[in-house]
């Protein structure tokens, strides 16, 4: 087995790791109980770990961290959409028989 091999495997499961949180959110429609800062750092992290990887030219580092920032751009966005809308009101029963 590869060094490199393990790299894009490892590189693929740090990346798809957001996929629950991704289906949870949409499932949900809920942000409330996330830490923003741990987004924030991540993806500073993430955006570290892209300059790095494109310099010492490792394509599983590269690619990988690439596809864990656009999920978590997703995660980040999703968190902002659902945090702006406010819960909707149950309707006033005196208003819907009128």
């Amino acid at each position: 087995m590869s060094a490199e091999w393990v790299g894009w495997l490892g590189g693929f499961l740090s990346a798809v790791q957001l996929l629950p949180q991704i289906v949870r959110l949409h499932r949900t429609r809920s942000a409330g109980d996330l830490s923003r800062w741990s987004f924030a750092i991540r993806l500073t992290a993430y955006g570290l770990y892209l300059v790095h990887g494109r310099n010492i030219q490792d394509p599983p580092l590269f690619w990988m961290t690439l596809m864990g920032t656009v999920l978590l751009c997703v995660t980040i966005g999703q968190m902002a959409w659902y945090s702006s809308k406010k819960p909707e009101k149950p309707e006033d029963p005196e208003e819907a028989e009128q």
